[in-house]
C-alpha cells in the first residue's frame, strides 16, 4: 500500500510540470527518486523479507525505484514536448527495467512490466497500420495476442516470481491473452474466438489446471459461441433467447462442477504442505532456535500451504492456516508446535471425507464456498439472462411496464414454494434466476413511477419482498447479495433522494450520512458475525453489500461535494459524514485493544499511525473509509476484505485525481505523505514482530541480484541523461521553424495538462498523399515516417512545397504536380504518422496546471529543426507571432 501510494504521489508530482522551478532541478528531483530508492534496497537488502517477498522492504523500494523511471522518462517528455502518451515512453520503460524484473522477480515488478508491455503494445497499435490479414485491426491484435502468449508461456516455465502462492504472475498473462482474444470477439471474429478460448480452456484443465484461468476461458467461450448464434439465428429471437440462456445455466453447472471435481482431487496437497512445515518446527527446536524463530517458521505456514492449494480459492483454507499465523508473537513455541501439529490433525481426520464433502456440498445447492471469481460469473449471469428475457417480453409479445410488474409480482410470490422444492444446485440455480428475473420485471414499473401508490411506498415492498427471499434463499450468496443490493437501491432511489429533492436547501455532505450509516452497520455486523475466523454465511452477503454500497455511495457524492476547494471557505474542513468516518478508526481500535494489548509497542504505534491516517483524509471520505477497512481486515484476520480495501483505497485515489479541486502539487503531497507514512508504520510493524530474531529473518540476497540492481540503476540515469543531452543539443543547434496550429485541451494521467495540437501542415500532407500516384500512395501508406520540403516566408512560416519519396531507386520531391526541382531555400522537416494524421514528432503542448487560460490564444508553435528534419516544440506563439509566457 505504500510503494502504491507513493508511486501515485510521484506520478501527479510529475504531472503537476510547476513553473517555479528549472529543467534542472526537476531532473535532479526525478533521478533522485530512483537513485535514492534503489540505493536504499541496496542498503536494506537484509531486512525482513529480503529481495524474495513482495512485501520486504528492499523489493518493495525497488518496485518503487522502477515507478520513479517511468516518472523520470513522463518528465523528459513533458519538458521537451514530446507527445502526450506515446507508446515510445512506455516500450523504453519496459526495457529499462528489465535488469530488476528478472532478477529481483517480484509479484509487483512482474506485473507492472506486463502492464507496461500491453499499454505500449495498444499505444501502439493505436497509431500503427498493419495489414497482413487485409484487416489492420486483426493483424494489431493477433499480434498483441501472440506476444502475451509467449509471455503467458514464459511465466509458466521460466519466469516466475519468486514468491507467489496466488499465481498472480501467470494469472494476469492470462487475463491479458483473454482480453486480446475478446477483442477478436468484438471484431467479428467468433469462430476464432471461441476456438482459442476452448484451446486455452484444455491447456489449463489438462497440462496445468487453473480454476480461475479455467472459468474465464469456459465464460469467453461462452460469449463467443453465444455472439456466433446471434449471428447466423437471423431473426428467430425466441430461439436466441433460449439457446442463450440455456447455454448460460449450462455453463453455471459446468463450472459448479469444476469447482467441486477441483476440491476432490487437490485436497491433498495442502496437508502434505502443513506437515512439512511442522518438521520444520521440530527441527528448530532440536537444534536449539530462539522462541521468535520458531514463531517465523510457524508463520511461514500460510506461505506454504498457499502455495500448495494456489488455484483452490477455498474460503477454509484461510482459517485453519493462519490459527498458528494468528498467535501472539511472546505465545510459547511449544504451543505454536500443538496449534501446528492440530491442525495438520484436523486436515487429516476431513482428508478421508472429503470427496464425500465435496458430494454434499454439491447435494445442498450452495455456492457460499465458491471462489469470487465464480460468484462474479454468477451475479453476471443473473443479471444478463432475465435481461434478455425482459427484451424478449417487450419486443416480441409487446407487454406494457404494468403487465411486467404483475407478472413479476406473481413470479416472486411463488418464489418461496420454488425454494422448498429446490434441493440441488442445477434447481437452486433455477430457482435463483427465477428470482432474478422477477426482482428485473418488479422494478421497471418502479423506475418508471408506474405504480398507482406513492414511492415510499414501492420502497417498501421492495424491501419486505428482498428480506423475505432473502431467508428463503439458503446456499446462495449471489442471490442474496443481488436482493440485499436491491432492497438499498430502492430506499436509496425512491425514499433518500425524494427526501433531497424536496429539501432543495439542503448541503450536499448530507447525501454522506446514508453512506457512513451503511458504514457502521457493516462494520457492526462483522464484528459480530465475521472476525475471529467465525463467517456466517447468512449474514456474509448482507455485509458486503453494506459495505460495496457504503463505498459506491461515498464515491458518487464525492464527485458533487468533493470538486468544491478543499480549504475553500465556504466549506468545513469537517463535516458530520467525515467526522463520523474519522472515528471509525478509533471505535475498532477501541473494540480490538484487548487482542492487541499484548503485541509489541510498535504496533499500537503503527495501528494509531494508520488510524490517524484516517484522519488526515476526513476531507475526502472514500479514501478514510477504504483505510478504516483495513484496520477492520486486520482486526478480524479477514484476507479477503483486506484484498477488497486495498483495491477500494486505490480506486478512491484514481478518483481523486480527477475530481478532487486542488492543485496537483497539493495532491502530490498529500499522497507522498501518507505513502511515508505507511512505508514507517508498515517498518515499526515488522521491526516489532521480527527484533527478537533479526539473524535468523534474514534472506540472502540472491545471486548476482546486487550487481544487476546497481547494472539498472546505471542504466537507466545513463539512458535518460543522453536523452536530456540529445534533446539540449537539438533546441540550441536547431533552426527556428514556425508551424500554424489548432489546439484543444484534454488531461493526460502520466503527464499534465497538455493540449493537443493539430497543425495546418498535417492537413496539407494528408491532402497531397492522397493526390499522388498510386505507388507513391502504397509508399506512403507503408511508411511511420515520411520527410517533407517546407518553405519559409519572411515571418519564419512553414510553407509545404512537397514530400521526399523514393521511386526507381531515385529520391525526389513530389508536389501535387509530380517531382520538383528542390531549391537551396527548402528545409527537410520529418512528420510522424499519428492514428490517421501526421505530427512534426510531437502532437501536444504541455503546460503548468491551471495555465489553460493562456494558451488561449495559441496559433502557431515555435520548433527547433536540425539538419535532417528532426525537430523539437520550443513554444507556443500567439496570433502575432510572440511567445506566450
Amino acid at each position: 500500500m505504500a510503494v502504491l501510494l507513493l508511486a501515485s504521489g510521484l506520478v501527479t508530482w510529475i504531472a503537476a510540470n510547476w513553473e517555479n522551478w528549472g529543467h534542472v532541478a526537476k531532473f535532479a528531483l526525478a533521478q533522485g527518486a530512483v537513485l535514492i530508492s534503489a540505493g536504499l534496497a541496496l542498503l536494506l537488502r537484509r531486512r525482513s523479507g529480503g529481495w524474495g517477498h513482495d512485501l520486504g522492504v528492499p523489493a518493495a523500494l525497488t518496485g518503487l525505484a522502477a515507478v520513479a523511471t517511468g516518472g523520470l522518462l513522463a518528465l523528459i517528455g513533458q519538458t521537451y514536448q514530446t507527445g502526450a502518451d506515446p507508446w515510445q515512453l512506455f516500450a523504453l520503460w519496459t526495457v529499462l527495467i528489465i535488469p530488476w524484473v528478472f532478477t529481483v522477480r517480484s509479484v509487483f515488478l512482474s506485473v507492472l512490466w506486463l502492464v507496461l508491455i500491453n499499454t505500449a503494445l495498444y499505444l501502439w497499435i493505436d497509431v500503427t497500420r498493419l495489414g497482413w490479414f487485409e484487416r489492420t485491426y486483426t493483424s494489431q491484435t493477433l499480434m498483441a495476442l501472440g506476444v502475451n502468449a509467449l509471455l503467458l508461456l514464459a511465466a509458466e516455465t521460466i519466469w516466475r516470481a519468486r514468491y507467489d502462492p496466488w499465481r498472480i504472475l501467470p494469472r494476469v498473462a492470462a487475463i491479458a491473452v483473454g482480453f486480446f482474444i475478446g477483442a477478436q470477439v468484438m471484431e467479428g471474429d467468433f469462430l476464432l474466438g471461441l476456438v482459442l478460448f476452448l484451446v486455452l480452456y484444455g491447456i489449463y484443465h489438462y497440462r496445468r489446471p487453473d480454476l480461475l484461468i479455467m472459468s474465464l476461458a469456459a465464460f469467453g467461450a461462452y460469449g463467443s459461441l453465444s455472439a456466433l448464434i446471434i449471428e447466423h439465428a437471423g431473426d428467430a429471437f425466441l430461439l436466441i433467447v433460449v439457446v442463450i440462456v440455456g447455454l448460460g445455466l449450462g455453463l453455471l453447472r459446468f463450472l459448479q462442477q469444476q469447482v467441486v471435481n477441483w476440491r476432490r482431487t487437490h485436497g491433498g496437497e495442502a496437508l502434505a504442505a502443513k506437515e512439512d512445515t511442522v518438521g520444520a518446527i521440530k527441527a528448530d527446536l532440536d537444534s536449539g532456535a530462539t522462541l521468535a524463530t520458531a514463531s517465523v517458521v510457524d508463520a511461514t505456514t500460510t506461505t506454504v500451504t498457499a502455495n500448495a492449494t494456489a488455484g483452490t480459492e477455498a474460503a477454509a483454507t484461510q482459517s485453519t492456516v493462519n490459527a498458528a499465523a494468528a498467535t501472539s508473537p511472546a505465545a510459547p513455541t511449544a504451543e505454536v508446535l500443538a496449534n501446528a501439529q492440530a491442525s495438520v490433525q484436523a486436515d487429516a481426520a476431513t482428508q478421508a471425507q472429503q470427496p464425500a464433502q465435496a458430494d454434499a456440498l454439491d447435494t445442498q445447492g450452495s455456492d457460499e464456498h465458491h471462489p469470487w471469481y465464480l460468484r462474479l460469473i454468477k451475479l453476471f449471469l443473473f443479471l444478463l439472462l432475465p435481461l434478455i428475457i425482459l427484451l424478449y417480453l417487450v419486443v416480441s409479445l409487446d407487454l406494457s411496464l404494468e403487465v411486467l410488474g404483475v407478472l413479476g409480482g406473481i413470479m416472486a410470490a411463488v418464489s418461496p414454494l420454488l425454494f422448498a422444492k429446490a434441493h440441488t444446485v442445477p434447481s437452486r440455480d433455477l430457482v435463483g434466476g427465477w428470482v432474478a428475473c422477477a426482482i428485473l420485471l418488479l422494478s421497471m414499473p418502479i423506475v418508471d413511477m408506474r405504480y398507482p401508490w406513492p414511492n415510499e411506498v414501492s420502497a417498501m415492498l421492495a424491501v419486505v419482498i428482498s428480506t423475505l427471499l432473502y431467508r428463503q434463499a439458503k446456499g446462495q450468496f449471489v442471490l442474496r447479495m443481488l436482493l440485499t443490493l436491491w432492497a438499498l437501491a430502492a430506499i436509496e432511489f425512491l425514499v433518500i433522494e425524494r427526501l433531497f429533492d424536496r429539501w432543495a436547501m439542503m448541503p450536499y455532505w448530507v447525501l454522506e450520512i446514508p453512506a457512513a450509516f451503511m458504514f457502521f452497520a457493516a462494520l457492526l455486523l462483522g464484528h459480530l458475525y465475521l472476525r475471529d475466523g467465525k463467517k456466517s454465511t447468512f449474514w456474509q452477503p448482507l455485509f458486503w453489500s453494506l459495505l460495496l454500497c457504503a463505498q459506491i455511495h461515498i464515491v458518487s457524492a464525492s464527485t458533487l461535494f468533493f470538486s468544491i476547494p478543499f480549504w475553500d471557505e465556504t466549506r468545513p474542513y469537517l463535516t458530520p459524514a467525515g467526522f463520523l468516518l474519522a472515528i471509525a478508526p478509533v471505535a475498532i481500535l477501541a473494540f480490538y485493544w484487548r487482542g492487541w494489548r499484548e503485541q509489541p509497542l510498535v504496533y499500537g504505534i503503527a495501528l494509531l499511525g494508520l488510524a490517524a491516517l484516517c484522519a488526515v483524509w476526513t476531507p475526502y471520505p472514500p479514501v478514510a473509509l477504504a483505510l478504516s477497512w483495513i484496520l477492520a481486515a486486520y482486526a478480524w484476520r479477514y484476507l479477503s476484505l483486506m484484498a477488497v480495501a486495498v483495491a477500494m483505497g486505490l480506486f478512491c485515489l484514481w478518483r481523486l485525481y480527477y475530481i478532487l479541486d486542488i492543485s496537483l502539487l497539493d495532491k502530490a503531497e498529500l499522497l507522498l505523505a501518507t505513502g511515508v507514512g505507511c512505508l514507517v508504520f508498515a517498518y515499526l510493524g515488522q521491526l516489532g514482530r521480527k527484533k527478537a530474531a533479526a539473524e535468523s529473518t534474514v534472506q540472502t540476497a540472491p545471486k548476482g541480484i546486487v550487481a544487476s540492481v546497481l547494472l539498472g540503476t546505471v542504466l537507466i540515469l545513463g539512458v535518460a541523461n543522453v536523452a536530456i543531452v540529445q534533446k539540449e543539443r537539438i533546441l540550441s543547434d536547431g533552426q527556428t521553424v514556425l508551424l500554424e496550429l489548432a489546439p484543444v485541451d484534454p488531461r493526460s494521467l502520466m503527464q499534465g495538462d497538455y493540449m493537443s495540437l493539430n497543425f495546418a501542415l498535417s492537413q496539407n500532407l494528408s491532402y497531397l498523399s492522397w493526390r499522388l500516384p498510386k505507388d507513391a500512395v502504397d509508399k506512403i501508406e507503408s511508411q511511420q515516417w515520411v520527410v517533407i520540403g517546407v518553405q519559409l516566408d519572411e515571418n519564419k512560416v512553414a510553407q509545404m512545397k512537397g514530400i521526399y519519396l523514393e521511386l526507381d531507386g531515385q529520391e525526389r520531391l513530389w508536389s501535387e504536380e509530380g517531382p520538383v526541382a528542390e531549391t537551396g531555400d527548402v528545409m527537410r522537416l520529418r512528420m510522424r504518422r499519428h492514428r490517421n494524421n501526421w505530427t512534426p514528432g510531437t502532437d501536444a503542448w504541455f503546460f503548468a496546471e491551471g495555465s489553460a487560460d493562456r494558451f488561449d490564444a495559441a496559433r502557431y508553435g515555435e520548433f527547433a529543426v536540425v539538419e535532417g528534419g528532426q525537430s523539437l516544440l520550443r513554444a507556443m506563439l500567439d496570433k502575432d507571432r510572440q511567445v506566450i509566457k
